[in-house]
């Protein structure tokens, strides 16, 4: 019998409210209840925990479990982290093979999206393996992670094919030896996804392009991570079709990396993650900015360290070098350890104009950087400023700095108003000083209204909460 039989249950005679709304209305509220991929890091988001969608739907009501039950794409979503403290007591490997068996065959024929995580010996992944071997066929997303070269080599399958992939990504977790990655010999690499014929998204941490055969010319969006920064280089050259990239990490060998030109590129996002800043990201950039031609980059966004002065002068030559149809700046930078460290980031205000940027965003802007921000002739054609976490102790100075900035760039030249600003600051309004900002409230009032006034959108506040009367909150654009 299988391990869900439990599950079934009978007909309801008297369906609450929520089993009144069409199904598909159903399927999508209990849809976003789902675990996202960037959760797929420990046991408790996996499907034999029983804390997360869709079991832990079937275990609230039994209105709630026919439903469930009755909606496949609920169960087209299949996570399983095998951790080193998982016990065979819990579930035999029989016992798990029928629960995922189960499990997906309540998918019906929709396609799939697996994730895989085994800590521990390669026969623990190459048991689970055998789930994705049997459903190849039908998977449109697949996720593995696993933790020694060894478990990498135990995925190796000759023949197999997936159709339907679109998007794969294979990790290598060694925290605890942080010089290894899964290097194999270019007559060794993993042929397992050789035919992936619908393949586009790929993501690879710690584990180089080279040790594994796929359809590189098919692939437009990549994620790298843990690699060295000639083997970001290298997967660049070998995926001439790559539209967006994004650089989480890089170690740096002792190959000088050589240059290389990416005629199709048009998004590059280098040290997006939070984790990034465990990494020099002022070498990611410098790198970068040196080695990489990009003709079509339309959206850059760069991370680095509040003490790299010479960004700016990398800055202008890249652009110099590529003439991309850059768009869309966003500046970021490290953490910062105190309060002094914010006068470098003056030097992003000498990103002059010689490149028709339309859109900025700036992290952790000091105010020393906003007047020049503001001034049209430096930025002529720019069209949107976002300013996201802004330090709540200089409220009233940024929030002046960018009123002023606005009203004094209006009417100048043929290009017109800003189409919108937004200010985002870091913490709540709570505990403010605003007894000698009172003075300007009616100056202020009047300035805002004048922008409004000139078709810009404006909004300052948290992402939560505006301190612009009768604005709604908003929140910062996605990454």
């Amino acid at each position: 019998m299988s391990t869900f039989k439990r599950f079934e249950i009978s007909p309801l005679t008297s369906p609450g409210p929520i089993s009144k709304l069409p199904l598909e209305i159903i399927t999508e509220i209990f849809m976003h209840s789902l675990p996202s991929p960037q959760s797929w890091d420990n046991y408790f988001n996996s499907a034999l925990s029983g804390r997360s969608a869709p079991l832990v739907l079937t275990w609230t009501c039994s209105q709630w479990r026919s439903l469930a039950m009755a909606s496949p794409a609920l169960w087209s979503t299949f996570y399983v982290y095998l951790s080193h403290g998982y016990s065979k007591k819990v579930y035999s490997q029989a016992q798990l093979l029928d629960i995922s068996r189960e499990w997906l065959g309540r998918a019906a024929d929709r396609e799939l999206s697996i994730g895989v995580c085994a800590e521990g010996s390669s026969e623990r992944l190459k048991h689970l393996w055998s789930i994705i071997e049997e459903n190849c066929s039908r998977i449109a997303s697949l996720w593995v992670t696993f933790f020694s070269p060894a478990q990498g080599v135990a995925i190796h399958a000759e023949g197999l094919s997936f159709p339907r992939l679109q998007s794969l990504g294979i990790l290598l977790d060694c925290s605890d030896d942080e010089d290894t990655t899964l290097i194999l010999p270019s007559d060794q690499a993993l042929t397992t996804f050789a035919t992936c014929p619908l393949l586009e998204r790929l993501a690879l941490s710690g584990v180089p392009h080279t040790s594994l055969q796929l359809p590189y010319e098919q692939i437009t969006w990549l994620s790298v991570d843990y690699l060295y920064f000639e083997e970001f280089i290298e997967c660049l050259d070998a995926m001439p079709n790559l539209r967006k990239c994004y650089l989480t990490g890089a170690a740096f060998g002792r190959d000088a990396p050589p240059e290389v030109t990416h005629r199709n590129l048009q998004l590059l996002d280098i040290n997006s993650y939070d984790d990034a800043a465990d990494y020099d990201a002022d070498d990611h950039t410098t790198f970068a900015l040196e080695l990489l031609t990009l003709p079509s980059l339309e959206t850059l966004k760069l991370r680095f360290d509040y003490g790299f002065k010479g960004m700016p002068g990398l800055f202008q030559s890249f652009v110099e070098r590529s003439s991309p149809p850059l768009r869309v700046l966003w500046l970021s930078s490290a953490y910062l350890k105190q309060e002094s460290d914010y006068i470098h980031f003056k030097s992003h205000a000498d990103f002059e104009a010689i490149c028709p940027v339309r859109s900025i965003r700036i992290e952790k802007p000091h105010t020393k950087l906003l007047p020049r921000l503001f001034q049209r002739h430096c930025y002529p054609v720019l069209e949107e400023i976002e300013l996201v976490d802004c330090d709540i102790s200089y409220l009233w100075e940024i929030t002046m700095h960018v009123v002023d900035g606005i009203c004094d760039g209006l009417g100048w030249g043929r290009e017109g108003p800003y189409k919108s600003v937004r200010v985002f600051f870091n913490k709540p309004f709570y505990g403010v000083e605003i007894v000698p900002w009172i003075g300007r409230a009616t100056e202020l009032y009047d300035k805002i209204q004048q922008i409004r006034s000139a078709g810009t959108e404006i909004y300052i506040g948290t992402d939560e909460v505006s301190m612009i009367q009768g604005e709604k909150s908003q929140r910062p654009k996605a990454v």
